[in-house]
């Protein structure tokens, strides 16, 4: 199989400048949901990272955010301890105190098929081909209308306990949770009272 590269006249992508004639097998990413190049480990974004869930570039632990950081939780550049506290829901907490129900841990998505009996008016009239296909695959127009879609996804099949897990994350406030996830307080304190289900 042959596969092509596009580079910029100066042999630049992405800040990296190619050589002539070298392989460019470390393009591929090791690990899964990573966006960027070079990533080993799962949910990286950007290039060069090693472990899961950084984002930026040359990343070595887990959850940085900035550049060649070493150690886990670190934001900004050139860190290579793990601090003892980070910002949870905009105010410094004890990361030693901080458990994380397994249901945030979910796949970002960008499509979803959608059944006929989930689609509304509107999604029937631009997708009229829904009445062969029994459904349409709905591709989001930003990330971000697909990160709160599958958080909500994520928070319709968590239990009872692991909205309680939620909840008991330090600093938790509601209203920040809802602007990065879609989810209220509202739909938090119903499913609470149904036991964790719907």
């Amino acid at each position: 199989m042959r596969a092509y590269k596009a580079l910029n006249a100066d042999m630049t992508c992405k800040e990296f400048r190619y050589e002539e004639g070298c392989a460019l097998e470390n393009l591929c990413n090791t690990g899964h949901s990573n966006t960027g190049n070079w990533n080993t480990g799962n949910r990286n974004t950007g290039y060069n990272n090693t472990g899961h869930s950084n984002t930026g570039d040359s990343n070595t632990g887990h959850s940085n955010t900035g550049n060649w950081n070493t150690g886990n939780w670190n934001t900004g550049y050139f860190n290579n301890t793990t601090p003892k506290q980070v910002y949870v829901f905009g105010k410094l907490a004890n990361r030693e105190d901080l458990r994380f129900p397994c249901w945030l841990d979910f796949d970002l998505k960008t499509t979803k098929w959608v059944c006929e009996k989930d689609m509304i008016n509107d999604e029937k009239q631009e997708y009229p081909e829904y009445k062969t296909l029994g459904g349409y695959l709905r591709i989001y127009k930003t990330v971000s209308d697909a990160y709160k879609d599958c958080f909500i996804e994520a928070f319709k099949k968590a239990s009872a306990e692991g909205i309680k897990q939620l909840l008991a994350i330090p600093n938790f406030d509601y209203s920040i949770f809802e602007d990065i996830s879609g989810i209220s307080e509202t739909m938090i304190q119903e499913k609470l009272k149904k036991g964790g289900r719907g």
